[in-house]
């Protein structure tokens, strides 16, 4: 078809001026095209033009409501002159479709947990619906409609006294996962990817409301005077005997990541002892080696993975690439050595994960490869 002769009839379409004839001719002359050039479309991108034409041609038709069989041509001609311009364009221009860095998306986490119960029973959170999960020791555990883990103690005396018998459970999350939960006390707390909480059924009777932490957590913890609430990690490689954060009632987030360095205490709210050592709001202590140092801190980045941010304020390269593998669930490999670089910037944690590596490569000298789910680091 001559290409002003096309033009005129795009025109004739356009202003629905076209006999069924012109309609038939234009839009089985962009079918046959179409098939036969599929290797030089662009498939992806025109897939998605397309769709958002559909949706403007959708709106249009519905407000000026047209009849139906209107609608179908006017998006026959939103497909037919989108096919047109990018196959002129294309082999005018001998231009190739671009090939993404990632072939395929790595979609971020989620609330993804598991919850395994004193008995043994594994329950997980991810597939189960809302509403009651399990009942055990006069305790009944429910998933709420927001997702979180509620444990509530049974108003009846036979309840009652069941619940005094004290039992433990414990909450994961795998890599690519986050879940909160709200212990019998009150107490609210957030789990990062990779992580375990494990406590008790109960805090009735104790002198503390001890629990255990394995990963990062973020703290609001109910106020109880009589009953200290006591976070207790683990000894790592880094350091010779257990981390302790004690307080009564306040707002604080642990990092205790077995692959850190260090475990790192911020306060935001009220007062709280690491190892005895007394920390104050805006501040944070890093356990390293049996030591603790205090100093100032940023409260907003650490725990703006709880609010659903990457946070990337000059912390070294490798610790915000762990950070990246926890929540998506990738491989690093860091066999370049890194240690001089830093990174800046905030990401939402909702982004894909490409869209986070190409900020990360705009505020550094350093490239990523993807491949699979293994990212290759390239100075």
């Amino acid at each position: 078809m001559e290409d002003n002769k096309f033009k005129d009839l795009l025109k004739k379409y356009q202003s629905g001026l076209c006999t069924d004839e012109e309609e038939a001719l234009l839009e089985s002359w962009y079918l046959n095209l179409n098939e036969a050039n599929k290797e030089s479309v662009p498939s992806a991108a025109l897939a998605a033009e397309r769709m958002n034409n559909w949706a403007h041609i959708q709106s249009r038709t519905q407000a000026r409501s047209r009849p139906l069989w209107l609608s179908f041509s006017a998006a026959a001609l939103v497909l037919f002159t989108l096919g047109i311009g990018i196959y002129f364009y294309v082999i005018n221009h001998n231009v190739q479709a671009p090939k993404s860095e990632i072939a395929q998306e790595i979609t971020p986490g989620g609330n993804k947990a598991f919850l395994t119960l004193a008995d043994g029973r594994k329950i997980s959170l991810t597939d189960v619906g809302n509403g009651e999960l399990a009942e055990q020791a006069g305790i009944k555990i429910t998933k709420a409609a927001d997702g979180q883990l509620v444990y509530t103690i049974e108003n009846n005396a036979a309840s009652a006294k069941s619940a005094q018998t004290v039992a433990y459970n414990t909450i994961e999350t795998p890599r690519g996962g986050q879940y909160q939960i709200l212990l019998p006390d009150g107490t609210k707390a957030w789990l990062n990817a990779a992580s375990s909480l494990k406590y008790p059924t109960t805090f009735s009777g104790a002198d503390k409301r001890q629990v255990e932490l394995i990963g990062e957590a973020y703290f609001e913890v109910a106020h109880n005077k009589a009953q200290p609430f006591l976070v207790v990690t683990p000894a790592f490689k880094s350091s010779g005997k257990a981390h302790e954060v004690e307080v009564l009632g306040t707002h604080f987030n642990i990092n205790a990541y077995a692959d850190e360095p260090a475990i790192v205490t911020t306060l935001l709210v009220g007062s709280v002892k690491v190892n005895d050592q007394l920390l104050k709001p805006g501040f944070q202590s890093v356990f390293e080696n049996n030591k603790i140092k205090i100093s100032e801190a940023d409260p907003d980045a650490a725990v703006a993975w709880k609010n659903g941010d990457f946070v990337f304020n000059g912390q070294d390269a490798k610790t915000s690439l762990r950070m990246l593998s926890r929540w998506y669930d990738v491989e690093i490999d860091d066999s370049e050595n890194i240690e001089n670089l830093h990174f800046g910037g905030v990401v939402s944690r909702s982004q894909n994960l490409s869209a986070v590596i190409k900020m990360l490569q705009a505020t550094g000298d350093l490239k990523f490869k993807v491949e699979g789910r293994r990212i290759i680091m390239i100075k």
